[in-house]
C-alpha cells in the first residue's frame, strides 16, 4: 500500500510531500497500521494550511484532510 502525504497552503500550492510503502507485515491483526507525519514547521510560513493524507492499494483509494495553523 502506498502513503502519500501532502501540505497545502491557503492559497492551495502544494509546499510539501511524503510518499512511503506500508508492507503487509506491518499491518496488525485488526487491520491497521501506524503512520508518522515530519511537518517542517520550521520552514512553513505562518499561515493556515492542510494536511491531506491519502492511501491507495490497487484500485482502491482513501484519504483524510486535517486543517492546521502555523503561527508565528
Amino acid at each position: 500500500m502506498q502513503l502519500q502525504s501532502a501540505i497545502v497552503d491557503a492559497g492551495g500550492t502544494v509546499v510539501g510531500t511524503e510518499t512511503k510503502t506500508v508492507a503487509p507485515v506491518q499491518f496488525a491483526t485488526s487491520r491497521t497500521a501506524d503512520h508518522y507525519v515530519s511537518l517542517p514547521l520550521g520552514t512553513l510560513a505562518p499561515g493556515d494550511y492542510l494536511l491531506k493524507v491519502e492511501a491507495t492499494m490497487d484500485t482502491r483509494v482513501a484519504g483524510r484532510v486535517m486543517r492546521f495553523v502555523v503561527r508565528p
